[in-house]
Parts: structure tokens; C-alpha cells; sequence
């Protein structure tokens, strides 16, 4: 499960961050990059999600309150979230709300949010029925966020995305439509999309393929993939030590 953790946010990395630079040697973090690496390690830290804590850390980072990142319409930062709550539903749920109201207005953007990040958490724990985790997760969502529900259902019974409605961001749907449709990590990221699209698309196909699915020339391409990798470590432990079961 480890490696998979790690591939959550090498790969949102990798697809943020692939999506700003195809060329360039080195390319920088995308805000969502960034701020994932920042609220992991707040949570490694004191070991549980402290929305005072992860909000200092975005200020810090920022150099002042930080902003809606416009650019993905959600903050995909948040699967960070999903991997220190992994297997509770609960918790993922309101501790991604809680996020994205310090970023975000409305609550689109947080059910959104949630959506990947039940996802992730699934695929990160073992999930190998990807139709089954879409179904569970509108199972999640139905009273709360009833058309981002359907369209998962949707989704799951066409095999891929289909047009999302009103409301649900274009990085969801466009992210899952690449996740759905690629048969490896780098295929998932080959498409056309924005930063926030592949970032989506990074951090599922990270949950699907693990570490060891990320092309080494992406990898090597990312500026401090070490630091990502220990964040992703350090949220591993917190599960660990919390719950029998993550040696799966």
C-alpha cells in the first residue's frame, strides 16, 4: 500500500506539472502540487487533519491568505486527505469540506473534491473494480450531491465519463475520462487537458498503478520528488500506526 500512497501524489505531480511544461528539464510545482506537499506534511506532523494547521501551512507558502486556485475549479490538493483517513469514509468526507472552504466558495467544489478523494482512497487501499468504486462513491454522494451521484453512475455504466452536468468542475470529469481510459500511468497523462485535469488524472492513475508505474523520466523531471515521496511517507505512517490493516 505504501507505494501506492506515493503514487497518489508523485503522479498528481507528474500531471500538473507535465501539463504546465511538456520540454523543460525540471518544471516547477503547480499550485496543486505544492499545497498537496503542504497539507501532507501538516498532517504528518501532528499526526491527524487540523484545518488551523493546514492553514497556516497554505499562508506560509503563499506569503499571505491563500486563494482559489481557478485554474482546476477543486482542490485536488485535498487527496492528501484521503490517504490520512483511507478506508473511513466519514472522516474523508468532512475533512475535505472543511478544506475546501478555507480555498474555496460554494460547496461544488468541495463534493467534487470528495469524489476524487473516495476514489483515490479506494484504488490506494486495493480497489481492482474500478465501476464498483464509482457506484460506492455515488452510494456516498446520492443524498448530498444527487447530480455529481448520477453522473458517476453514469460513468461507471457507459465505462467512461460522460458529460458531466452543471456544476461538476471540468478537472473531475475530464481527469476521470483519462484515468478511465489509460491503460498505464503515462497513458492516463498523454491526453490533452489543463494542469488541473492531469493532475486529477495523475493522482488516480498514482492510486491504480503505484509508485513503480510512474515513468522514470517523469519522475526525474519533477523539481524536490524526494520531498513528495516523504510526504506521502509520513501519511502512511500516521495510518500505520493507527490501523491494523495497512500492511495490505
Amino acid at each position: 500500500m505504501k507505494d501506492r500512497f506515493t503514487g497518489v501524489l508523485l503522479g498528481l505531480a507528474c500531471g500538473e506539472g507535465g501539463a504546465r511544461d511538456q520540454t523543460g528539464p525540471a518544471p516547477v510545482w503547480g499550485v496543486e502540487t505544492a499545497m498537496a506537499v503542504e497539507l501532507a506534511e501538516a498532517v504528518g506532523e501532528v499526526g491527524a487533519y487540523h484545518p488551523e494547521a493546514a492553514l497556516e501551512r497554505y499562508r506560509a507558502w503563499g506569503g499571505g491568505p491563500p486563494v482559489q486556485a481557478a485554474e482546476t475549479g477543486m482542490p485536488v490538493r485535498s487527496v492528501a486527505l484521503a490517504l490520512a483517513a483511507i478506508a473511513d469514509d466519514d472522516r474523508i468526507l468532512g475533512d475535505t469540506l472543511v478544506d475546501t472552504r478555507l480555498t474555496h466558495r460554494g460547496d461544488g467544489p468541495g463534493y467534487a473534491a470528495v469524489a476524487l478523494n473516495l476514489l483515490v482512497a479506494r484504488f490506494a487501499f486495493g480497489e481492482r473494480d474500478r465501476d464498483a468504486a464509482l457506484r460506492q462513491v455515488a452510494e456516498v454522494l446520492h443524498a448530498e450531491a444527487p447530480d455529481l451521484a448520477a453522473f458517476l453512475v453514469r460513468s461507471a455504466e457507459a465505462g467512461f465519463p460522460t458529460s458531466a452536468p452543471e456544476g461538476v468542475p471540468v478537472a473531475l470529469a475530464a481527469g476521470l475520462a483519462a484515468f478511465l481510459r489509460g491503460e498505464t500511468l503515462e497513458a492516463a497523462l498523454s491526453g490533452e487537458g489543463g494542469p488541473g485535469t492531469l493532475a486529477v488524472a495523475g493522482a488516480l492513475a498514482g492510486a491504480w498503478f503505484g509508485e513503480w508505474g510512474i515513468p522514470a523520466a517523469r519522475r526525474a523531471r519533477l523539481r524536490d520528488a524526494d520531498r513528495i515521496a516523504a510526504a506521502a511517507e509520513g501519511l502512511f505512517r500516521v495510518v500505520r500506526l493507527g490501523s491494523p490493516w495497512t500492511e495490505r
